[in-house]
């Protein structure tokens, strides 16, 4: 289901705020009035090729005019903690409920970050080895390039990457498959 549906479903547990650009936030039931005390609209992010919910503060605020990401407001993340909001599904950016939110390091921010533009395998860390005719796994972490493996099928080399993903970034792992796959609690 894509945001827009999501958004489009309101329920007693969640409820949505309208943007602008067409586009449409989901909250919980228990943030949305004080939510809807701002006028929210939806800006484009390049790097992670999706919309987020922000605001304008007021000249009255501290810092000045500036942005205010909704997500880093549900987790009371104020201007300059360096702390990050993480959005847990990557691809629901404007899924604001608590159930989608977590605080973060920069670090784990990254490790929960989508394949590149210039992925052409579809998993995340996995690449064809054209001489060898297998797919490479390898997994990045604490700026260390780690080689997995190479494997005959390129969803075997996304497993075994999701395994050692799991192994080095615990929650914040970013995987090519479902938790539930990998005995995980999905949130």
């Amino acid at each position: 289901m894509d945001q827009l549906e999501l958004a489009s479903q309101p329920t007693p547990e969640y409820r949505t705020i309208q943007l602008t650009k067409g586009q449409a936030t989901i909250v919980d039931a228990a943030d949305y009035e004080w939510l809807s005390l701002y006028k929210w609209y939806a800006t484009w992010c390049e790097n992670s090729q999706s919309f987020y919910a922000v605001r304008s503060s007021s000249r009255k605020e501290i810092g000045g005019r500036h942005q205010i990401y909704m997500h880093r407001e549900i987790l009371g993340l104020k201007r300059g903690d360096p702390r990050q909001g993480d959005h847990e599904e990557i691809t629901h950016t404007l899924d604001n409920r608590r159930s989608n939110l977590r605080i973060s390091t920069v670090l784990e921010n990254k490790q929960n970050a989508r394949a590149t533009r210039k992925n052409t395998s579809g998993f995340i860390g996995v690449y064809a080895h054209r001489q060898n005719d297998c797919f490479v796994a390898v997994i990045s972490h604490l700026n260390k390039h780690t080689y997995i493996g190479c494997f005959k099928t390129k969803e075997s080399a996304a497993r075994a990457r999701d395994r050692k993903a799991i192994e080095l970034r615990g929650q914040f792992a970013r995987l090519n498959f479902p938790k539930e796959d990998y005995g995980l609690n999905p949130s």
